[in-house]
């Protein structure tokens, strides 16, 4: 600026000195710590025997074991409390002579011969579609909240929150390229039916779908 005026009116000092300043500024800010909400959806029984698991559910269990302490102890994360939701539906296998195992103990023979027992059932589109509505922010099941794990401790999710999924169950993919997440609830028609695919598929979590249902409402 001041070489243009110079050129523009040379010698008649227009222009005067720049003032300058210094000063340190100070930038005070508040760290507004959220929560970690850690939902694993683990499905050992199914409402089909023919899809049991052996593994599913202690996946869910060990994801609720282990994340926690590592985000409450890594200074990065800073969340301010981490809140554990687990969907798991398991069964036990009681065999003839009266033992009672878990479903991971049991051998193939064992899980075939055995009597099967549901211990838990909240793997289900619905609880999962419960706990999400609420987290959004919009009005849930109550009757479902009661079955649901730290429901108690849910709240809508804020900017500075995290809410991890994680999901251990099969896996379909439909005619048209459309995943979906099977929960425990996918009926009872026998497989490779018209009737199964077409139960399966009302029944079970899309990407679509689950990507709704974490839309805030507000």
């Amino acid at each position: 600026m001041q070489n243009h005026l110079n050129r523009l009116f040379p010698g008649h000092g227009i222009k005067s000195a720049t003032a300058r300043a210094f000063t340190n500024l100070e930038i005070y800010h508040t760290v507004v710590k959220g929560q970690a909400y850690i939902i694993s959806f683990g499905v050992n029984a199914y409402e089909n025997e023919r899809l049991n698991l052996r593994y599913a559910a202690n996946d869910a269990r060990q994801m609720q074991a282990i994340l926690p302490t590592r985000f409450v102890l890594n200074e990065y994360w800073g969340y301010q409390r981490v809140i554990g939701v687990p969907l798991i539906s398991d069964y036990t296998v009681t065999l003839a002579n009266g033992r009672t195992l878990a479903a991971y103990d049991a051998t193939s023979e064992e899980l075939r011969s055995g009597h099967k027992r549901v211990t838990e059932n909240t793997a289900t589109k619905a609880h999962l579609r419960t706990v999400l509505d609420v987290l959004a922010g919009r009005q849930a099941d109550a009757a479902l909240l009661k079955d649901i794990p730290n429901a108690d401790k849910l709240r809508a999710a804020r900017p500075e929150d995290l809410v991890l999924i994680s999901v251990s169950s099969h896996g379909y993919t439909d005619s048209n390229g459309i995943f979906y997440l099977v929960p425990s609830d996918t009926g009872t028609a026998p497989l490779s039916t018209p009737e199964f695919a077409a139960v399966v598929c009302r029944r079970m979590s899309c990407r679509g779908g689950c990507a709704m249902w974490t839309r805030a409402s507000w």
